[in-house]
């Protein structure tokens, strides 16, 4: 059986998901308030840049995973790419806010665009190996539960920063928004390659096993695009994708969405007020999440990762519906019950997920003789930024539809919030049923998994 990873190991991976997450969220979650409202730039504009970025990851994200499944050096085939990208990453998130200041708003929409375009590309050649470093650190089925549980312990942390990055750029110490966004988002770039150095530095990466002893035929196998057919067409890996791309789009409309029911429904135009609000409710969600992961990680050890995956998306369901009763104006901090009900929902998902993509590599192997972490960490890190974009995009088209497309100086018409609240709570609801039900076909149950770890010794 696999030796057990050291704390060290996983602390330091794990880490890494600071970088991770918040490079993920933070533009979602910073672009509708400061182009949108501050610069009145288009909110389906920027809805559909994000979308037509996933087209450019469809490209870069296979091929970051390829290149390095197939590289080595004396430092490893996944920390060069690591280092690479984590400074990049901090470079070019610091760029996006750095905007000049007199622009049009077509002239506001290209700066976003060019800014994006770079930090989207560090992203994935920094994302892209980490995740590949995590699946292959370990073949033991409870080991890979325990160490995504750190990544995962780590990633409401983060977001809770990220959930107060908007509350940061609205202090009276900055002359305007323009100018907290621009400190914010260099202090954030900064951080983002700390934390994204980590993993490089104190991990110890398990050496490749691309190289393990394979018939040749095999090996003639593992070209790029095969890589890429067979991992595509791989059922387990599918239903996972296919799942967590809804999840993430739904979560993406209710990040979205979330700022201008706070501030326009709950609050009545205040922004300072609702920056409050919109920061202790994230704090919430991440900080309960945080806390719950040790218990989603021996539930997932004790009844399996397939099964607590699925029960987190019945009880998603759950949590969208009480959603319409916790939003109100009349109290505006019951929403933090929903935000309570939802940690435990986020913990699970991304707990679970990850793990069972590690479970997947060993199934792959199991058909095909070929080790490809790094194919679909790239995959599984496309799906998961398009079900970001698809979520950008859905609420830009909502927000220009009623109004948002230039800034706003009256509140929205009761009848629209009322959408937009049913938008909010219901839309996710269906995503999380259709996943939960979809989950009844996945295959890799945990005496699946040891079946296959047996024949493989």
């Amino acid at each position: 059986m696999e030796k057990k990873l050291s704390f060290g190991n996983k602390l330091a991976y794990g880490l890494g998901n600071v970088a991770v997450m918040v490079a993920k969220q933070a533009p979602k979650r910073l672009c509708f308030p400061i182009y949108n409202i501050a610069l009145g730039v288009n909110a389906a504009w920027i809805g559909a840049l994000f979308s037509i970025m996933r087209i450019w990851d469809a490209i870069t994200d296979p091929l970051i995973g390829h290149i390095s499944d197939n590289y080595s050096s004396k430092y490893g085939r996944r920390k060069p790419f690591i280092v690479l990208g984590a400074i990049l990453t901090g470079l070019f998130f610091a760029a996006i806010w750095m905007l000049p200041r007199g622009l049009s708003p077509v002239g506001y929409i290209v700066y976003l665009s060019v800014t994006v375009l770079l930090f989207y590309t560090a992203l994935t050649i920094f994302s892209v190996p980490w995740y590949a470093m995590g699946y292959e650190l370990t073949d033991n089925y409870d080991e890979r539960t325990k160490l995504f549980a750190f990544p995962s312990f780590f990633s409401p942390i983060s977001q809770i920063g990220v959930a107060w990055l908007y509350f940061l750029t609205q202090r009276s110490i900055f002359e305007d928004t323009i100018e907290g966004a621009r400190y914010v988002g260099a202090f954030t770039g900064f951080l983002l390659i700390i934390f994204g150095l980590i993993p490089a530095l104190f991990v110890n990466e398990k050496e490749a096993v691309v190289e393990r002893k394979l018939p040749e035929e095999k090996k003639a196998k593992a070209s790029f695009l095969r890589n890429l057919k067979e991992s595509l067409s791989c059922k387990p890996f599918l239903i996972i994708s296919i799942s967590i791309s809804g999840i993430l789009m739904a979560s993406a409309i209710v990040g979205s969405l979330h700022y201008y029911i706070n501030i326009y429904y709950i609050y009545g135009g205040d922004k300072a007020a609702a920056s409050t609000t919109i920061g202790w409710y994230w704090t919430t969600v991440y900080g309960v999440a945080a806390l719950v992961v040790p218990l989603i990680s021996k539930l997932g050890q004790r009844f399996g990762k397939r099964a607590i995956f699925q029960a987190s998306l019945f009880w998603g369901v759950g949590v969208m519906i009480a959603r319409w009763f916790l939003f109100t104006p009349d109290y505006p901090y019951l929403q933090l019950v929903d935000g309570l009900m939802y940690a435990i929902l986020d913990a699970a998902v991304f707990l679970l997920c990850q793990a069972m993509i590690a479970d997947v590599c060993d199934y792959d192997e199991s058909k095909f003789g070929i080790r490809r972490e790094g194919v679909f960490a790239a995959v599984y890190g496309w799906m998961f930024k398009t079900g970001l974009a698809l979520g950008a995009l859905v609420s830009g088209i909502i927000l220009a539809r009623i109004g948002f497309d230039k800034k706003i100086d009256q509140i929205p018409s009761l009848e629209t919030l009322e959408s937009m609240r049913f938008i909010y709570s219901f839309i996710p609801g269906f995503v999380f049923l259709a996943a939960g039900l979809l989950f009844f076909f996945y295959p890799l149950t945990k005496k699946e998994m040891l079946k296959i770890a047996s024949k493989r010794e």
